[in-house]
């Protein structure tokens, strides 16, 4: 069983460490994944919050258990709608920021690719902070639960289909990036260039007062002029 102080000490970790506002979720929520990633680690509960700094991979496994990774392709379309009349006719570099397991970052490309832009005239880069989010983008096979766009049905230029999952096509991935990152870092933005366009609206509503501020002049601060 974990100490109070402990447990405590954890949250404002991942306040710290990641920006997380953890009102944004419920206590069992959280008291379940920080019990969880303790019983994976197989360490004692009064060494966890130490081994936390040290071990890479057990930060990785704790933000595993808690991150949120629920996207799905053209999640709000009329942002699309507004990216396809925005990179329409011009070179476009784009970031989406909290990428997850890649889907929004996709569909940037699909946009891009839908509107004639060719290869080299657009860059689409996806970032997250879980590794694992990562692997599974690059990975682009995808199941049913991805496709909830009620306007949107995958496309057999960037899909196929094969004993129940999608996968993404080799010239839709070739034109996605992903990097593990936490976009909450100083040291992850001062290895950014400029950028047209950056969706970030679904990673916000995660991240406490102050990360939302730094995070807002930051996305100011790497966005192209106009």
């Amino acid at each position: 069983m974990m100490h109070v102080s402990s447990y405590q000490a954890v949250l404002e970790k991942l306040a710290d460490r990641i920006g997380l506002n953890t009102g944004s979720m419920s206590e069992k929520v959280l008291s379940h994944a920080i019990h969880k990633s303790l019983l994976l680690w197989g360490g004692a509960a009064s060494d966890y919050v130490e081994a936390l700094d040290r071990s890479p991979s057990l930060w990785q496994g704790l933000i595993r258990e808690v991150a949120v990774a629920q996207t799905w392709f053209m999640r709000h379309s009329k942002s699309f709608d507004y990216l396809r009349t925005f990179v329409q006719g011009r070179p476009a570099r784009m970031l989406s920021c909290g990428c997850a397991t890649g889907e929004e970052a996709y569909s940037m490309a699909m946009v891009a690719i839908s509107v004639g832009l060719l290869p080299g005239q657009f860059t689409v880069v996806g970032v997250d902070i879980h590794s694992e989010h990562i692997a599974h983008a690059a990975r682009g096979i995808y199941q049913e639960c991805s496709f909830r766009e009620p306007t949107y049905v995958p496309e057999s230029r960037f899909f196929s289909y094969r004993e129940g999952c999608w996968s993404v096509s080799d010239a839709l991935r070739s034109s996605v990036i992903f990097k593990q990152g936490n976009v909450c870092s100083a040291r992850f933005w001062s290895q950014q260039p400029r950028f047209d366009v950056i969706f970030c609206r679904n990673l916000l509503i995660y991240l406490h007062e102050d990360a939302r501020a730094q995070l807002f002049r930051n996305l100011g601060a790497h966005l192209e002029p106009n």
